[in-house]
Formats: structure tokens, sequence, C-alpha cells
């Protein structure tokens, strides 16, 4: 459900170049998860989203994140392309109308996924636009700068940070949210 797609060349001298090897990276599941702007931060379970509950509590807004360890590359990797796959699995009311597009940042909230994050400075903030419908499917995003830029400066890990393009929630009383699979598949078992 939730999987780094990359292709890289080992870095090495080899008589006919270098050999390209395609790298399916899986979500971390101890950190991936969502983030309410109230604190709560949930990374097993429930059922992940991106939007706003203001059915529950006007204002409350949640983001999703991603983690992808990058041990699995090649030693002295050279990056050709990185993408982002997530599975849009649900939708609830009318977030792309409400509140936007899903946008991603590249974000390094290191090591445990905690309350911060929800606000924290972007190392790029708006990477690209992972969703702008509500349709169930797999979307992706080309993310091939932000590895880059996480492996070459060593980083163990690249991470993101899905919410929509209108950052709080609308307090309409309706809550427009969007859900994508996490690494443990806990709001779309069963999926393609």
């Amino acid at each position: 459900g939730a999987s780094l797609l990359a292709s890289a060349c080992d870095d090495n001298d080899q008589p006919n170049g270098p050999t390209p090897q395609s790298v399916t990276i899986t979500a971390t599941a101890s950190l991936d998860g969502y983030v309410s702007n109230t604190g709560s931060v949930l990374t097993a379970g429930g059922a992940p989203l991106t939007g706003d509950r203001d059915a529950i509590l006007a204002g409350l807004a949640f983001r999703q994140f991603y983690s992808f360890d990058l041990s699995g590359l090649p030693v002295n990797a050279d990056i050709d392309t990185a993408t982002l796959r997530l599975y849009q699995a649900a939708v609830d009311g009318t977030p792309y109308i409400s509140l936007g597009n899903v946008i991603v940042d590249h974000v390094n909230y290191g090591a445990t996924l905690t309350d911060d994050a929800y606000n924290q400075l972007a190392i790029t903030t708006n990477i690209g636009t992972l969703s702008t419908t509500g349709v169930i499917e797999y979307k992706t995003l080309a993310v091939t700068t932000a590895v880059r830029n996480d492996y070459s400066v060593g980083r163990t890990r690249s991470q993101f940070r899905l919410r929509t393009s209108i950052q709080h929630a609308d307090t309409d009383g309706t809550s427009d949210s969007v859900s994508f699979s996490d690494a443990e598949q806990s709001c779309c078992l069963g999926q393609p």
C-alpha cells in the first residue's frame, strides 16, 4: 500500500557501465501514521487520514506521514528515479472541494513520529501534488530530488508528510478527509 519505487545504479566502475537496479522500499510501519493538530499521534491501526474531522470537533485536522529506509539501495548508488506510491483507500465528505488537493512535503522527523511533526519545518515544502480527486486507486509522485538529497547528505531514511493545500480544517461541522494506506494496511486490507 505504501512504497517508494527507486531505480539506482551502483556507482562502482564496471566494464560496460553501471547496471541499473530497481528497488521497492516499503514504508516503515513504526514510523508511518498520522498526527493531529491537537497533538495525538497514531502509528498503528485506526484509519489514517489527511484532512479534518469537524463532525467530531470543530477545527480537528490530521496529516499523514511516511518513512522509507534507504539501506536497501546499492552502495554508492546513483539514484536515477524515485517515485512515492500510495494507495488512496477512502474518502470522507468532500475534501478535494473543501480543503484542496493532497500535497507532499519532504520532511525529516527522525526515528520517532511525534506531535511536533505536524507543523515541523519541512526540508522542502510542497514537492508536488499527490492527488486531486477522490478516485480510489494508487497515486504516485516523483520524489527523485528528495531521495537524492537524503541519500547524499547521509540520512538513513526519506520521510514525507501529506497535507491538504488548504492547511486548516474548514470548521463546517462536516468531516472531510482522505485515507492513504500505511505499511500495515490499517485502512484497506485486501487492496490490489
